[in-house]
């Protein structure tokens, strides 16, 4: 699995913003459907998740900007050993839209 990882800048009511040196990302949640989970987050609980974390995000590379709904791995709480393995949670939740811009060199 290739894996890109980002600082998580800003989360919103519904949305979180995460950025690397080269590119800012808006992922906004959908609400999971009660087929898929019989709890069924709101697009809002799914954003007040990453309230709390404190390491990088991963996401899957590549990332592309879409828009639709579609299940989407965060790769949160990752350690890497020294000898280059790692242990990760990989959570799947439901996105709305990718906003991808890249960033100017400051």
């Amino acid at each position: 699995m290739r894996l890109n990882l980002y600082d998580l800048k800003y989360v919103g009511t519904d949305f979180i913003i995460l950025t690397d040196t080269m590119t800012e990302v808006k992922i906004t949640f959908a609400d999971t459907p009660k087929d898929v989970d019989p709890i069924a987050p709101t697009r809002e609980e799914h954003a007040r998740f990453f309230k709390q974390k404190e390491s990088q995000v991963g996401l899957e590379a590549p990332v592309q900007s879409f828009t639709g709904n579609q299940a989407m791995n965060f790769i949160v709480d990752h350690q890497i050993n020294g000898d280059g393995t790692g242990r990760f949670h990989v959570l799947s939740l439901p996105v709305a839209k990718i906003d991808l811009h890249q960033r100017e060199h400051e």
